[in-house]
């Protein structure tokens, strides 16, 4: 149980617990934000499994210390990591997992709903960075450029990479053929693909912080997670169906946004297909290593990927869990304010 002499710092924090830790107790958090931001530019291949659980120190911080210190320990952190590694890897965490992890925390503290938290942690997060990016550039035009120089320098390190490989020589020229067209798909797909990067990312951290919670009993609790009932908003289907409609309409700019709609959406129903897998192997009872090579399995192939997110649509209509309340009741069953 939590001291009785322990007082509440500004944020809700219980400073009894923490300032008998001395200095390390105000550094350790940041420290580990630090170290598992940088993961990814130092470690090979782990490095880009911690990254993204760098907010989740924050979180923590932001609780047992207070919401205006984890605000300044976030930009110490993002200050040393400039001056270490460069001025836009010190904004890139500032302004996405420093933020996250801050917004996180307080939708956390006001009792709001995993979907909610998520989602507004991973929209302010990304739509910032973008901001800064475009005026890093100075408008989308260069931005959108200077992506697709990147990309094709990308494409050209591949391709030599491929061909000292030993790949077949009829493979390097359908790549060299067709390089422009891909890349050119791949860049208009970026926001789709970062949009499920950040949601992925904010919901590694809001179900570690959940596990954490289980074990710190002081830390606030967070809105219930359970993924054997979890779906997404009815709504999305709408949005699912518009991706799909500017899909056939003729020109390249609504065929870009309606790929970018369904690369997200279609993100949303493989994570609700994988939900309702792992309600029947709860309720079948399939041993732990049965279904972590299934899942394993599901990664590798395309068409499984697809089946399984084709699995999360059609959930909405055949309800495979039985989650969904009679007709006309406003449904509340999958972590979601809509």
């Amino acid at each position: 149980m939590m001291p009785a002499s322990s007082s509440t710092a500004s944020g809700g924090a219980p400073t009894g617990m923490y300032l008998r830790g001395g200095i390390l107790n105000w550094v350790a958090a940041p420290l580990l934000s630090a170290l598992l931001f940088l993961s990814a530019l130092f470690v090979p291949v782990l490095g880009s499994l911690f990254n993204p659980f760098a907010p989740l120190p924050i979180i923590y911080y932001a609780f047992t210390h207070g919401t205006p210190a984890a605000a300044a320990a976030v930009l110490g952190v993002a200050g040393i990591i400039g001056l270490l590694t460069g001025f836009k890897a010190g904004a890139l965490y500032l302004f996405s997992y420093g933020l996250a992890g801050l917004i996180m925390a307080g939708m956390i503290r006001a009792g709001r709903t995993f979907t909610s938290t998520v989602l507004a942690a991973a929209a302010a997060a990304m739509t910032v960075t973008a901001l800064l990016a475009v005026a890093g550039e100075g408008s989308i035009a260069a931005l959108y450029a200077a992506t697709l120089a990147g990309m094709k320098g990308v494409m050209a390190e591949t391709i030599a990479i491929y061909e000292k490989a030993g790949m077949p020589a009829e493979q390097i020229t359908m790549l060299k053929e067709n390089g422009d067209a891909i890349i050119l798909w791949v860049v208009r797909s970026l926001p789709g693909a970062m949009t499920v990067i950040y949601l992925s990312a904010m919901f590694m951290n809001y179900a570690a912080y959940a596990a954490l919670q289980t074990r710190w009993f002081w830390l606030p609790a967070a809105a219930p997670l359970d993924l054997n009932r979890w779906s997404p908003p009815e709504r999305t289907v709408f949005i699912f169906i518009i991706g799909g409609g500017l899909m056939l309409v003729p020109g390249d700019a609504a065929r870009a946004a309606g790929i970018n709609l369904l690369i997200v959406t279609l993100a949303l129903y493989f994570m609700a297909g994988l939900c309702v897998m792992r309600h029947w192997f709860e309720r079948g009872r399939l041993p732990r290593f049965l279904r972590w090579t299934i899942y394993i399995l599901i990664g590798l192939q395309p068409f499984m990927i697809a089946g399984t997110a084709g699995l999360g649509l059609f959930d909405l209509w055949l309800d495979f869990r039985k989650i969904r309340r009679a007709k006309g009741e406003k449904e509340d069953t999958n972590g979601s304010d809509t």
